[in-house]
């Protein structure tokens, strides 16, 4: 019987949630033997946008210079306030071709606040 990648987002956030993560092995193994790894990015866009639904709210968040604790602290607190979750936790990743500003990505949303994202607008309007 083929799982619905919803079903198994439902059921690998509910066994975390639970503190039960040999799940994630558990289930990497079923993905690879049934062949549907390519399925994986979708399956962890389900997953983010169910654990969003469950108050918890991973942010991608791209820099052009490392971030002080301060700042990403900050920032987090204020990220969970405007979407109303509990919590938002963040993968942080530094990319210098942003040149300097952040790029914020959560489930369903996304917020380009940095230099080259503003070129681009200005490019893309011809200003």
């Amino acid at each position: 019987m083929r799982l619905s990648r919803r079903k198994i987002a439902e059921f690998l956030v509910t066994e975390i949630e639970a503190g039960r993560d040999d799940v994630i092995a558990k289930t990497a193994a079923y993905l690879v033997s049934e062949s549907r790894t390519k399925e994986l990015p979708l399956l962890v866009r389900d997953i983010q946008k169910i654990s969003a639904d469950h108050g918890v709210v991973v942010a991608e968040i791209v820099s052009a210079r490392h971030l002080s604790d301060k700042i990403v602290d900050s920032l987090l607190t204020e990220l969970a306030k405007i979407i109303g979750v509990e919590s938002v936790t963040a993968n942080l990743s530094v990319d210098e071709s942003v040149l300097g500003g952040v790029l914020v990505q959560i489930p369903g949303a996304e917020l380009d606040a940095t230099v080259a994202g503003k070129i681009r607008k200005l490019r893309a309007a011809k200003v």
